[in-house]
């Protein structure tokens, strides 16, 4: 009704898909931590990004925020919903797995159907779209952005901007990022994993932590940041 008109439609899209998500989380900050932890939140130069271009990204940032809460009530089948959903939004997410690995263990039945949530979730938005055009699919959801050259403010973009190097040449390097995270995931598990056994139990703000930890990896060691 209102494509025609793109203000019209900026205004609304940007209004449900933005400004709301990014107010509900602010709550949830709020009421987890503080108004000043939510305030920054709302002041944060990536919203005022998001607000600015056509992007949605701040729905990523409310589906991880509502699994990384039900995480620390243990309700994890909810939690698996609502990271499948973030993942749905913004692929690298996916790798937030490692929060549920950590606090149930890698290899214990209560991860495996966390999994299983996680992947029936994805598995149901995945098919009409598989379905019609699964080609397309693979390369616009997968190959598009794991293919692309390091850029903006990543760390990795930086020998590519001192040599001026561009485009295609740069492909197998633009994969490397990848090992680095792995090394960082394993040792976050290893080390929390350990922590948590000596004090017998997650609680809610060391869970909090551990995703804000997290998620701090990812944008480091993205190669596009």
């Amino acid at each position: 009704l209102i494509r025609d008109d793109m203000f019209l439609f900026n205004v609304v899209a940007k209004t449900v898909f933005v400004v709301v998500p990014a107010l509900v989380v602010a709550l949830i900050v709020e009421r987890e931590s503080n108004a000043a932890a939510a305030l920054l939140w709302l002041l944060s130069a990536p919203l005022a990004v998001v607000l600015l271009v056509p992007q949605f990204d701040v729905i990523a940032a409310l589906f991880f925020t509502l699994s990384v809460r039900a995480l620390t009530r243990k309700r994890y089948t909810l939690s698996a919903v609502f990271l499948a959903l973030s993942a749905l939004v913004k692929q690298y997410l996916a790798l937030a797995l490692i929060l549920p690995a950590i606090v149930l263990g890698i290899r214990s039945r209560g991860f495996a159907k966390y999994l299983a949530v996680f992947a029936s979730v994805t598995a149901i938005c995945f098919a009409p779209f598989l379905a019609a055009t699964p080609q397309q699919l693979v390369e616009k959801v997968l190959l598009f952005h794991a293919g692309r050259a390091p850029q903006e403010l990543s760390l990795w973009a930086l020998p590519l901007a001192v040599l001026g190097v561009h485009g295609i040449s740069v492909k197998a390097y633009s994969w490397i990022w990848i090992l680095q995270l792995i090394i960082l995931l394993y040792v976050l598990y290893k080390v929390s994993r350990r922590f948590l056994s000596i004090s017998g139990e997650a609680h809610p703000e060391t869970l909090w932590r551990l995703s804000a930890l997290t998620l701090l990896l990812l944008v480091i060691t993205s190669k596009v940041v």
